[in-house]
């Protein structure tokens, strides 16, 4: 998907996931190719992710945060990071 398809909470929203999902990754102390691997995309696909560059669908999104150990509503408190 383009960014320009979408307004700009909404990018503003995946932009704060990316962000979320790279410290929680780090912080397991996990590559991106880790966590490709766990859910099978490749690590630049991942890496789009933390960027906001391509926007995970929210299933994705749960198998991210659970192949880093966490808990996907714990996640998302943490982080606040609600979709609208």
């Amino acid at each position: 998907m383009e960014n320009n398809t979408f307004n700009e909470s909404e990018l503003q929203f995946y932009q704060r996931l990316g962000k979320a999902l790279r410290d929680a990754r780090r912080r397991a102390n996990k590559s991106q190719s880790d966590v490709a691997k766990a859910i099978n995309v490749t690590f630049q696909q991942v890496q789009k992710y933390e960027k906001a560059t391509n926007f995970p669908k929210e299933y994705r999104t749960i198998k991210m945060v659970e192949s880093l150990g966490r808990d996907y509503d714990s996640f998302k408190r943490e982080y606040n990071v609600y979709s609208g």
